[in-house]
């Protein structure tokens, strides 16, 4: 028998039902096409972003690092693509593309497509030259980690290493270049001997971070090696600090790069410092050695009266005694004073940064250990005031073997 005509309507009813629910949009789908519109707009792809767009994908998706699609486009200098997405009502203030500070801050860790787009912007949005001159400080700088840090994915979304494109391609990272973000600016019109709030210039900055590449750049196009901040630091000397610690590059091989290209190697700063007393004091062995190879004074005297010798022997946070040994073999006076009458003696026993080892380099060295300074002061009676125990015991021997004075 056949079912009535109202069951047979009822049925197809359920079918047609089904079929449509089937072929609603399930929410994993609005995930994939945000990941895709995500990959679309690194790459470049505008036409298959405002494909993915129309298909119903946020505008403002992010990736695992909550970068949204806008600023993804953007860190890989994608110009049409940004263009669109703001054209659709991205939101350029959230992806930092408003006002001079963007470039800064783009600069400032080297993001060369970021840098490229936003100095390509209309005529009425570009750069102002302060802007410029600013973000080429920041790029010159500031020493950027090499890895970028990618792999917290968010919800729904893969992170940087785990994303793929439509053939299974890894998605590629932004492309993180000081020396080229460098690059860019200067051919942009920034200014190379650009000045900041301190007086230094691009180039003294890039040394004192010893951001080589940097510093070659500037080199190249240019830059006065023997422009000084508003202390009269060199690049040479603020290249010669304590800056290579596990966050920053060495600045050994900036140092290289300024002397190859004829940097006053006896240059002094406001205090009467000189790039040698600023390596020994802090202990740059190499850069001490670099140095003397190159000419330096060994017993220039700062405005103090302090040669390189007696600010290694005033203590450091660092290790000196390598520095005051090399200082030795190259004939510097062991027993050269400051103003106050001081030898490098009698500053390390009162400081005694390491002990004993440093009185005994200068007792072989020639150091006299009877010298006292301005004030009575000797060697022995500043460390048994300071209670320098080892000190005293070498110091006491010392003094036996040295004739007595009338």
């Amino acid at each position: 028998m056949k079912p009535p005509r109202s069951v047979g309507i009822v049925v197809t009813g359920l079918l047609l039902a089904a079929g449509l629910t089937g072929c609603a949009r399930r929410p994993s789908d609005s995930t994939d096409l945000d990941r895709r519109l995500i990959l679309a707009a690194e790459r470049g792809d505008t036409a298959a972003v405002r494909r993915l767009l129309g298909q119903g994908a946020s505008i403002e998706a992010k990736d695992g690092s909550d970068s949204t699609v806008l600023s993804l486009a953007a860190d890989h200098g994608q110009g049409d693509t940004v263009r669109l997405l703001i054209e659709k009502g991205a939101n350029a203030a959230a992806a930092n593309l408003i006002g001079d500070v963007a470039l800064v801050n783009a600069a400032r860790v080297g993001n060369v497509g970021r840098v490229r787009l936003l100095l390509e912007r209309q005529p009425d949005a570009k750069a102002t030259d302060k802007a410029k001159n600013e973000a080429l400080l920041a790029a010159a700088g500031f020493a950027v980690m090499s890895v970028m840090s990618l792999d917290v994915p968010a919800s729904g979304v893969e992170s940087g290493a785990a994303r793929k494109n439509s053939r299974g391609e890894a998605a590629s990272a932004p492309v993180m270049d000081q020396a080229e973000a460098v690059r860019l600016l200067i051919a942009n019109g920034a200014s190379i001997e650009a000045r900041d709030q301190d007086g230094r210039t691009p180039l003294i900055e890039a040394a004192a971070f010893g951001v080589t590449n940097v510093v070659n750049v500037l080199l190249d196009a240019g830059a006065d090696v023997q422009a000084t901040d508003s202390q009269g630091a060199t690049a040479l000397s603020s290249a010669a600090c304590v800056c290579a610690q596990a966050s920053m590059n060495d600045t050994l091989d900036a140092v290289k790069a300024l002397l190859g290209k004829g940097a006053n190697v006896n240059a002094r700063d406001t205090a009467g410092a000189t790039a040698l007393m600023v390596a020994s004091g802090w202990g740059r062995t190499g850069i001490v050695q670099l140095l003397l190879d190159n000419g330096a004074s060994i017993d220039a005297k700062d405005g103090a009266g302090n040669t390189a010798l007696l600010i290694a022997a005033s203590g450091s946070a660092l290790p000196v005694a390598d520095v005051i040994s090399l200082l030795l073999e190259r004939k510097a006076s062991v027993n050269a004073r400051n103003k106050d009458g001081d030898t490098a003696l009698i500053l390390t026993s009162k400081t005694a940064v390491e002990d004993v080892g440093v009185v005994t380099r200068l007792l072989s060295g020639g150091a006299d250990v009877r010298a006292n300074n301005k004030r009575g002061n000797t060697a022995l009676g500043l460390a048994v005031e300071n209670g320098h125990t080892n000190a005293i015991r070498v110091l006491k021997q010392a003094m036996t073997k040295s004739p007595s004075r009338p």
